[in-house]
């Protein structure tokens, strides 16, 4: 495959990403204005729910629909089959408890966490056909369909602030957003895979599946739980601070995204061959290298479109996105350096290795209360959330080096690591202001790109001495099962 045909498969989900992030950072001044550091807190702690619940009630049936549709191609059928049983029974259960819930947390409306549980009972219905379309190279159907659920909500959002609809309006347009998107999904699946209800096979999907959903909560811990940690010891509007310092920092993710949805539905083909696993290598060192470059982008900017997106009252935020970045380039590092302990026929190891993380992470929040006053609330809970990823990293590169031996080459990356640390560190310290910084920071991005487009450019002419993988190319499509 030539880098030309690369780009194209990856245009479409660039694209997409690229619209619906848009979307959600335009809507940053209309909620900061309506809701208030008060008001967005709240709005923040209940997104962290929803990161809860997303993760654990999507039951790794994504991840299944990868693992399991090489080898049997009616996967996807049957995998909606157990995604829509399943949206029924989250939906009755979950309906339930909040109607019994004495209390609820952080003085969120009853209504608002009706429609964010009703919500959550949808998202295998969401992710399955999402995952399908990954997987049978429809780049474009999972561009419709991304770009197509962002511009409902935040359609459905945009109204419900304007109209100060407050917390529980935002959650209802979420939710309306969410069913339309669902029922547009399924059917077209329904349409292309086919739909199988046979609980006798579901078995093998939510064996392997759903290691990965409970190792999704350790994801929650390293993700936001934080917040729930910092809520106690932090005044609302510190708290909304960190919650947007949180959004920007997002940007890493956003990215480098384009990447990973073209590279995780093929990594683990690729473990196949010794020609794979160069090629491997050398696509996770040009994903560590974007990283690296996102951060840089996101630390050196953010704090910029902070003070032009946002009032005042939030402008404070800007001093947590850089650390905040870090974190998240971290936890995508773990994701790209995970592929040997995702080899095995159940979820235990990754599982294992998340929980791990999250333990570490879990003693440093703990210290939070104890330790405020000696250090920051906020900078304690960065280093817990920095110290658990780096020991999620170097967990999946022991555990996972048997059974996936990838040759990685390192010292390109820890080279241009440094130096896009010390162009971090040092924009900040010239004490520029204004257009100045702002272009400075341009000049030194522009430079550390062109760096990272060279070492890339080497990088992906080392594959072409490596054996094809199928005989007949570098083909990297995955055919339609």
């Amino acid at each position: 495959m030539t880098a030309q045909s690369l780009l194209r498969q990856m245009l479409p989900y660039a694209l997409a990403l690229a619209v619906s992030k848009a979307l959600a950072f335009a809507l940053l001044p209309l909620l900061t204005r309506a809701l208030g550091p008060t008001g967005y807190a709240q709005w923040d702690l209940l997104a962290t729910l929803a990161d809860l619940g997303g993760l654990a009630l999507g039951l790794g049936l994504a991840d299944s629909l990868y693992r399991f549709t090489p080898t049997a191609p009616r996967t996807p059928a049957r995998l909606l089959g157990l995604a829509l049983t399943a949206a029924v029974v989250f939906l009755i259960v979950g309906q339930t408890i909040v109607a019994l819930l004495p209390i609820l947390p952080f003085g969120v409306p009853r209504l608002a966490l009706h429609a964010l549980v009703a919500s959550l009972a949808l998202i295998a219905c969401l992710e399955v056909p999402l995952a399908a379309f990954r997987y049978a190279g429809q780049s474009r159907s999972f561009a419709l369909g991304l770009v197509g659920r962002a511009v409902l909500q935040a359609g459905f959002i945009a109204v419900a602030a304007l109209y100060d609809g407050g917390v529980t309006g935002l959650a209802l347009a979420t939710l309306g957003a969410d069913i339309i998107t669902a029922l547009v999904l399924v059917l077209v699946t329904i349409r292309r895979f086919g739909i199988e209800i046979r609980p006798a096979q579901w078995r093998q999907p939510l064996r392997y599946g759903v290691p990965l959903a409970a190792g999704g909560g350790a994801g929650f811990v390293l993700g936001s739980c934080d917040r729930w940690f910092l809520v106690a010891v932090i005044p609302a509007a510190s708290l909304a601070h960190y919650a947007l310092a949180a959004k920007f920092a997002l940007v890493v993710s956003l990215i480098l995204q384009p990447f990973a949805l073209w590279w995780y539905p093929r990594r683990i083909a690729w473990m196949e061959t010794a020609a794979g696993r160069g090629r491997s290598a050398q696509a996770v060192g040009a994903g560590l290298l974007l990283l690296t470059l996102a951060v840089a982008t996101t630390s050196l900017l953010g704090p910029l479109l902070v003070e032009a997106l946002t009032p005042p009252s939030f402008h404070a935020a800007g001093r947590w996105i850089a650390p905040l970045a870090l974190a998240i380039a971290l936890n995508e590092a773990a994701s790209l350096l995970n592929v040997g302990c995702y080899l095995g026929q159940t979820g235990a190891k990754p599982f294992l290795v998340n929980w791990l993380g999250a333990g570490v992470a879990l003693i440093g929040y703990l210290l939070i209360a104890p330790l405020n006053g000696v250090i920051a609330p906020e900078a304690m809970a960065i280093v817990a959330t920095l110290a658990a990823h780096g020991s999620r990293i170097a967990l999946f590169l022991h555990l996972g080096r048997k059974a996936a031996p990838i040759p990685y080459c390192w010292w390109p990356i820890a080279a241009f690591a440094g130096l896009a640390t010390l162009v971090i560190l040092g924009v900040p310290a010239l004490g520029l202001v204004g257009m100045a910084r702002g272009a400075f920071a341009l000049a030194a991005l522009a430079l550390l790109t062109a760096l990272a487009a060279g070492l890339g450019w080497v990088a992906w002419g080392r594959t072409r001495a490596l054996p094809p993988l199928d005989g007949t190319g570098f083909d990297l499509k995955v055919g339609t099962p």
